[in-house]
């Protein structure tokens, strides 16, 4: 099959014979995953096809270890290596990355403590809940402070006291244990450095619950994979931005300016799920000054969905033409993003087909936001496909396709 023919739309009719030539192989996906990669590559065909493509696809997977459909030489173009790059999922190092724990991630732990809450205790107020993460490394204080703002009891193994990442510290378990059930008893927020392993601190509060149930197993999702993946399919992510004054008033009149523009956006008609998000980053965006979280630049990080970066930006551009704010205002938005790195480890860890490695390049704002949405609804994330929806219903001009429904359980014949 010539791909020339896919300017033309003369994909599947007629369809063309299934290659029997032998093809080079790769290694062999393992078992568990042949019917994901089938139903994969079926959300580009129309389902009139699925019954015999299925049968072709699966059988090209089990005799080369590759879902191929067409020979490489019938690719037209120049650059097949790239192509082949992308289709195999190999890439290079700048593409991923490696390093999961850095200063840059500080502030964003908030939205993930609020929705498991959210999701595992199906409430939104924290008040007297306990949160025990293991602390340890750079992202540590990130926990202390989301916790704080979450409002409930954070135990973190962690030592910046003085730059005030803790409200106080202990190395004696009765103390920290008292704490907790003076905090959960009056429901007020704390965040409790214990300077000791904290493995101690979760076998002496296993005994405090001695009713708690316990399966033994070990393997469980990541954040990204248990909740951070939703809020990004919503089209939310780290929007950042730095007050070029370096002034501290100045970042405190982009602060309100951001809770104004997050008002007029949460006023539409948005899914229940979104205007969720948009409070939870109001109330985040409306304390974090308080909390002291600027390190080194006068700068913020707020997650936003595309209208409310739009919104935002808007906001700011006023303020600088009018003389509100001292100087300018550089926006921009982090790797750890809604389009952002790839990363099966943690940016796209729940996003289980091909793309998860793909390249991409995001840039401004909408391209941003809607560059990612799309993705992850070929991922078939059910609010993705929702969200970009909503971008086309917004945006005329933007037109994304999507992907072709998957029951897999209809693979099962395979």
């Amino acid at each position: 099959m010539d791909l020339k023919q896919l300017t033309s739309g003369l994909i599947f009719d007629p369809l063309p014979e299934f290659p029997f030539e032998q093809r080079a192989s790769s290694s062999c996906a393992l078992i568990d995953t042949f019917q994901l990669a089938v139903a994969n590559i079926l959300r580009y065909v129309p389902q009139k096809h699925y019954k015999s493509l299925a049968k072709e696809f699966m059988t090209e997977l089990l005799t080369y270890g590759h879902i191929y459909a067409v020979p490489l030489k019938d690719v037209p173009g120049k650059l097949t290596a790239l192509l082949v790059l992308i289709s195999c999922s190999f890439v290079t190092a700048f593409q991923m990355i490696p390093n999961y724990s850095t200063k840059q991630l500080y502030g964003k732990y908030f939205i993930t403590l609020i929705n498991a809450g959210r999701k595992y205790l199906g409430v939104n107020d924290l008040s007297g809940k306990v949160f025990v993460p293991s602390g340890l490394g750079g992202m540590s204080g990130a926990q202390a402070k989301a916790a704080r703002i979450c409002g409930c009891i954070g135990v973190i193994a962690e030592v910046r006291y003085l730059i005030m990442w803790l409200d106080v510290y202990s190395d004696n378990l009765d103390e920290i244990i008292q704490l907790i059930n003076q905090y959960r008893q009056s429901k007020e927020s704390l965040s409790i450095g214990y300077l000791e392993n904290i493995v101690e601190l979760w076998e002496r509060l296993a005994d405090e619950e001695t009713d708690s149930v316990d399966d033994k197993s070990f393997k469980y999702p990541s954040y990204m994979q248990d909740i951070m993946g939703d809020i990004f399919s919503m089209g939310f992510g780290p929007f950042c931005w730095i007050c070029t004054s370096g002034d501290a008033n100045d970042l405190k009149i982009t602060d309100n300016l951001a809770c104004e523009a997050i008002d007029m956006v949460a006023e539409k008609s948005v899914p229940s799920s979104v205007c969720e998000q948009y409070r939870d980053n109001q109330r985040w965006i409306c304390e974090a000054d308080k909390h002291q979280l600027v390190v080194g630049s006068q700068a913020r990080i707020l997650y936003s969905d595309q209208a409310g970066r739009i919104a935002i930006s808007l906001k700011f551009n006023e303020a600088v033409r009018c003389g509100k704010l001292k100087s300018g205002v550089v926006i921009n938005r982090d790797h750890y993003d809604v389009s952002g790195t790839n990363s099966p480890f943690r940016e796209t860890s729940n996003i289980v087909e091909g793309s998860a490695y793909w390249l991409s390049k995001p840039e401004m704002l909408s391209w941003d936001v809607s560059n990612g949405v799309a993705r992850r609804s070929w991922s078939g994330n059910r609010k993705a496909q929702e969200t970009i929806k909503n971008f086309m219903d917004d945006d005329p001009e933007l037109l994304v396709t999507l992907p072709n429904q998957i029951d897999i359980s209809e693979l099962d014949i395979l």
